[in-house]
């Protein structure tokens, strides 16, 4: 374990010398050839996907989970157009401001890259290219430390990189870890030689990056997602939001949580308009206050009352 770990280290010393230097059509280029290379792999990724998605069902992986660690045609796609239009970005690296003060001082800014960032995600194999694109783009060294749940699809992902980083001498500036234990991850989060770590998952994988690492943290809080219906809203497009909000992907951080609804709305109808095609769903809950509850009158098998929550909430 320590043996890796030092490997490692002697990796990112050696990167600190080897900055990212493409020219921006350089970059761009290869991040188009990127995106297709991986539309033509399709079929390699969705196979190591379903090794993964075995393995999570086995053993009783949450939906959520699952649902995160899923991939297929369709959004394989996806992550290829967002890989183009990360190439379409404007280039900033480089680039210079300057004034002067009322004093006479001349001030100037440059945008320069980051160094070498650690990048630690749990089962989203679409942060592997993602990042992996942003790292390009940006003239940042990586280091991609996935979740051991996604151990087969982020090693398809990374030899399906693998020509394109290295027609364009990369391969030494992105690291790919997929067999990390929680002991080495510990250790690994504690070099010092990394300039940024990115945590993406859930709170406990945020609280083993805070209490183990030695540099910057760039991560972001537990938040709710939440949506207002207004007074003078409108209320189809509010329904249809809604829905989509809640349904489409129910298992992503940034799915709908909570509906706050103007008190001009608390009628039957209104309700019944707002949030019908949610009681349509098999087996659907919607919590909610007492004053709703007596709005509903039963009408709706799918409300139940929040309880224990102040002011209902």
């Amino acid at each position: 374990m320590r043996k890796e770990i030092d490997e490692i280290s002697q990796k990112l010393k050696n990167l600190k010398q080897r900055p990212i230097l493409l020219s921006e059509s350089q970059k761009n280029n290869s991040l188009v050839e990127l995106a297709e290379k991986l539309l033509q792999s399709r079929e390699i990724i969705l196979e190591a996907n379903q090794k993964d998605l075995s393995l999570a069902q086995e053993q009783n992986n949450s939906q959520a989970l699952i649902d995160r660690l899923t991939l297929n045609q369709s959004r394989i796609e996806g992550i290829a157009n967002s890989i183009k239009k990360i190439a379409l970005l404007p280039e900033i690296t480089g680039e210079e401001k300057s004034w002067t003060t009322s004093q006479g001082l001349k001030i100037s800014k440059t945008r320069v890259p980051l160094g070498i960032i650690l990048i630690i995600y749990e089962a989203r194999p679409n942060v592997t290219l993602d990042s992996l694109a942003l790292g390009i783009k940006s003239n940042n060294s990586l280091v991609l430390r996935g979740s051991r749940q996604t151990k087969f699809t982020n090693q398809a992902l990374a030899k399906v990189s693998e020509e394109i980083l290295r027609k364009y001498q990369l391969q030494d500036n992105f690291l790919f870890l997929n067999n990390l234990a929680s002991e080495e991850t510990k250790e690994l989060l504690g070099l010092e030689t990394f300039d940024l770590i990115i945590p993406r998952g859930g709170e406990k994988l945020k609280e083993l990056v805070k209490a183990n690492a030695k540099a910057p943290i760039l991560g972001a809080g537990g938040g709710v997602c939440q949506l207002y219906v207004a007074e003078k809203a409108d209320l189809n497009k509010a329904a249809r939001v809604i829905y989509n909000a809640k349904t489409q992907r129910p298992g992503v951080c940034n799915a709908l949580e909570s509906v706050l609804i103007h008190r001009s709305h608390l009628k039957l109808e209104t309700l019944e308009k707002i949030l019908g095609k949610l009681f349509q769903l098999p087996e659907s809950k919607i919590f909610t206050e007492q004053a709703v509850l007596e709005t509903v009158n039963s009408s709706f098998g799918c409300f139940k009352e929040i309880k224990d929550a102040p002011n209902g909430w």
